[in-house]
């Protein structure tokens, strides 16, 4: 009887052993795979981001610019007669639709291309939360462009940032809508250097 117990204990101690080891084995080849997967993301990671300070800042402030546009604005129901009285111009409407009305009202009071209004363009800089130079155009070709074309400028640095919108537009007939998607592009730019 002592022996059966003997030789049950020693098995059991050895199953006990057997499944340790499978634990560890186990533990050992999944801690070289995130070690290895944490390695390839650090790679990657660098390797793709933008080594120049300025570009970086400019990629920041294009978020926060853009997110700014594609917000409602403070506050949010801001028209061309409280414009001056704006924190935050966002051109979406209560419903997260680009507002043609917010949209006009900022196209006539910053300006164009061909018609800017200098004052009101460096105002509207901060009102988007950004220092630099910017131009926003749509994927629509009925939808105003608004702000300073880099064109002819030379600038020594622009970004690009892009967001997808909503757009209702009106069909021909007047009475019903499509929504579509339009991409709204957000240049900012500067003649500064790195």
């Amino acid at each position: 009887m002592k022996s059966t117990i003997k030789n049950l204990i020693v098995k059991n101690k050895l199953s006990r052993n057997k499944r340790g080891q499978v634990w560890a084995i186990d533990l050992s080849i999944s801690l070289v795979l995130f070690i290895g997967v944490i390695f390839l993301f650090y790679n990657f990671s660098i390797s793709f981001a933008p080594e120049d300070p300025l570009v970086n800042k400019m990629i920041a402030e294009g978020g926060y610019a853009s997110g700014a546009l594609v917000s409602t604005g403070y506050p949010y129901n801001w028209s061309f007669a409280t414009i001056n009285q704006t924190y935050s111009f966002g051109l979406l409407d209560d419903r997260g639709f680009l507002d043609p009305m917010k949209l006009s009202n900022f196209s006539t009071w910053v300006g164009n291309t061909t018609v800017l209004n200098v004052a009101n363009y460096s105002l509207s800089k901060r009102k988007i939360n950004t220092k630099y130079n910017y131009y926003i155009n749509f994927s629509d070709e009925n939808l105003a462009d608004i702000g300073w074309n880099f064109n002819g400028e030379n600038p020594k640095q622009i970004v690009k940032i892009q967001r997808i919108i909503l757009y209702n537009d009106t069909i021909s007939d007047q009475s019903s809508y499509l929504v579509k998607p339009v991409k709204l592009n957000l240049y900012l730019w500067t003649n500064e250097s790195a």
